[in-house]
This record gives C-alpha cells, sequence and structure tokens, in this order.
C-alpha cells in the first residue's frame, strides 16, 4: 500500500501474512512482516534489488522492516534488509524475495508474493 515518509515524501509498505487476509486487515494475533520503505527507491521496476542498512550515527534511514510473532511477545524492527522485486506492479501486486538481519543476528528471509491492498489513502501533510 501506499503510504507517507518523513516530510510527506513518498513511501510504500508491504506487509506480509502467511494467512488469507480480508478486506486488508491485520490479525495482531498472527505472525507478520512489515516493510516500510521511503527515500530514493522510487520509482520501484521489476527486478530492483532495494538494501537498507543501518545509518551512520543513529537516526531514521531509509526504511524498516518489523517482523511480529503474533501475540504479545514485542515486535522486532531492523534498519538491515534487502528486497529483490521479481515483479512491481503498482495498484496490483508485487513478488520476489526478502531477507531481514535482526540486531541479535538472527534472519528472516524467504519469497513473497503479495497483492496491493490500500485499505484507506495514506493522510499524508
Amino acid at each position: 500500500m501506499n503510504d507517507c515518509g518523513p516530510a510527506d515524501g513518498r513511501a510504500l509498505r508491504l506487509i506480509l501474512w502467511t494467512f488469507p487476509v480480508p478486506e486488508c486487515s491485520a490479525d495482531p494475533a498472527r505472525p507478520s512482516l512489515e516493510f516500510y520503505l521511503h527515500g530514493s527507491f522510487f520509482p520501484i521496476t521489476p527486478g530492483a534489488t532495494i538494501t537498507v542498512t543501518p545509518p551512520s550515527g543513529g537516526g531514521l534511514g531509509d526504511g524498516s522492516a518489523t517482523a511480529c510473532p503474533g501475540g504479545t511477545p514485542p515486535c522486532r524492527t531492523s534498519q538491515d534488509f534487502t528486497l529483490t522485486f521479481a515483479t512491481f506492479t503498482e495498484d496490483a501486486e508485487a513478488s520476489g524475495t526478502y531477507s531481514v538481519r535482526h540486531a541479535d543476528g538472527t534472519t528472516d528471509s524467504g519469497a513473497f508474493a503479495a497483492s496491493w491492498c490500500e485499505a484507506f489513502p495514506p493522510m499524508c501533510g
């Protein structure tokens, strides 16, 4: 889905679930992996690889990946990940692979196929 970035710039949220999501809704009891991209990545094209690394000196950086296990355990956010888009059609679908490195040294990686879901237009400004 489209989203707002810092200073109201362009941003994208890619939320991956391993179960059907009716009408763009989320179930916090289920695991999810959410990527938030902003910065110089746009336009995203098929074949694009996006690499986000932690900014030196801290700060916001160009994106984040948040892995939530579902239920009450805390989510983990990382600014160290790679997304490769095999396909990307705005307002339709995206597919590809991902790899996220967490602060504890563990990684999440896999493939995804996602349909576009615009539950509400972004409220930038």
